[in-house]
């Protein structure tokens, strides 16, 4: 067996429990930085003038057919207009599915045209 002397062992500990304390430290400040993100964001959130709908419907823009969609002023009037089309993407479990399934997408489209022909037939 090797003898270790007890200043090399307290040397060594001492060396651990510096490496210990700064993998901490480094640990702590990313959880922090990582709740107090989200903390911030939520904040703004509250306090923005950006409606739940705006915010949702910039999360759908860059999708190629939402785009489309909104590029035509009959539909993007009822994006933005509609109680029935406005609830919906109110959701935020509906533009997650709108994102996703290209189902969904069909629909929702097809609910827009719906809605702009009971709007026009008034």
């Amino acid at each position: 067996m090797y003898k270790v002397s007890a200043g090399v062992l307290e040397y060594i500990l001492g060396a651990l429990y510096q490496v210990i304390a700064a993998i901490g430290r480094f640990l702590g400040s990313l959880i922090l930085d990582i709740i107090g993100g989200s903390i911030c964001s939520k904040i703004e959130g509250y306090f923005t003038n950006e409606t739940k709908l705006e915010k949702h419907v910039k999360m759908l823009s860059g999708e190629k057919w939402f785009d489309e969609l909104m590029k035509d002023y009959r539909y993007s009037y009822i994006v933005w207009h509609n109680k029935r089309v406005g609830g919906y993407l109110m959701e935020l479990s509906n533009i997650h599915l709108l994102k996703k399934h290209e189902e969904e997408q069909d629909k929702f489209k097809e609910m827009v045209k719906q809605e702009h022909r009971k709007f026009t037939d008034l």
